[in-house]
């Protein structure tokens, strides 16, 4: 089957083969047999963490054969790559950073959001948001409790937390953890003062970006936070932990902020400045969307990957 794929590969004029994901890599290292130069991106979070599970360790195993095999690795951001180079031993030589891109046609500051807001009770508020899969490994029990000590001194904050409840595509009932977040709100914090949106479309997010005081991404893991750029080319100023590639998004005091893993009091004091300082916010708000446009919109990105593409080519 290899062969016979390798050279209908090679009858269509294709010269390079860009994997995403461990298994599908794994697979095209054995089916393209040296034939076809293999682009291999590695977007696992926890290649940067020290103390991970047993499966973990499965798929690195995977993924650095994949990586060892290809003609060339791309890396997310700088933290990724010196994660690789240390623990899946890939000579920094055939790595190149490209992070991932962001649509700045589509997420843009500015956008009629009237519909939105009257959706969700927004109106008069100061959005604080959160965007993902509600799950432990995004932290969001640390903005629960940040936002705690925050909605008592400033009545007009609203947190906005929007994704799937549940555990797994699919399913409908919502998690133990979702559930039990869902209580912690109900009993600490005003009806009014907090919402669970659930999953929402595109169209609905970028709105939610457009009109947000600021996004927040509290994750313990995190290859890149694609909620970040998202963020930013809408103008919204963005706050996360410092893990991953969340470090290499995040420009500290310039698009937003960075606190300390785990830390809910610290990610507290990184809202209450942003909360307190409308004009740092602002400025915040259009640095945002200028490194957006200039480090994260498709052109750019698909311009570093056709350069990525090129050189694998002509090896």
């Amino acid at each position: 089957f290899g062969f016979r794929a390798s050279r209908y590969l090679k009858e269509l004029g294709i010269e390079v083969v860009h994997a995403n994901t461990g298994w599908a890599g794994f697979a095209l290292t054995k089916t393209l047999l040296n034939k076809i130069a293999l682009v291999y991106t590695c977007h696992n979070p926890l290649w940067p963490e020290e103390n991970v599970h047993t499966s973990e360790h499965v798929i690195r195993l995977v993924e650095g054969y994949n990586m060892r095999m290809s003609k060339a690795v791309i890396a997310l951001n700088k933290t990724m790559m010196r994660a690789i180079v240390e623990k899946a031993r890939i000579a920094p030589q055939k790595i190149f950073i490209v992070p991932n891109g962001v649509d700045t046609e589509f997420f843009k500051p500015s956008i009629p959001a009237d519909d939105v807001a009257r959706r969700y009770g927004l109106e008069g508020k100061r959005i604080v948001l959160f965007i993902g899969r509600v799950t432990y490994g995004k932290g969001v029990h640390l903005l629960l409790k940040a936002f705690r000590e925050l909605i008592t001194r400033y009545r007009d904050l609203k947190l906005v937390i929007v994704g799937p409840l549940a555990d797994h595509f699919g399913e409908a009932e919502p998690s133990q953890y979702a559930r039990r977040l869902m209580e912690y709100a109900k009993k600490n914090l005003p009806r009014d003062s907090y919402i669970f949106t659930g999953s929402a479309d595109k169209d609905t997010l970028r709105k939610l970006y457009s009109i947000a005081y600021v996004c927040v991404l509290p994750s313990y893991a995190e290859s890149f936070g694609m909620v970040l750029i998202e963020a930013m080319a809408s103008g919204c100023p963005v706050i996360g932990s410092n893990v991953g590639g969340i470090v290499d998004v995040i420009e500290e005091g310039i698009t937003g902020f960075i606190f300390k893993k785990g830390d809910y009091m610290d990610l507290k004091e990184k809202l209450e400045i942003l909360i307190h300082d409308e004009v740092l916010r602002k400025t915040m708000s259009i640095d945002c969307r200028n490194i957006a446009e200039r480090k994260y919109s498709w052109h750019v990105i698909a311009s570093k990957l056709k350069e990525v593409y090129e050189n694998v080519a002509s090896m």
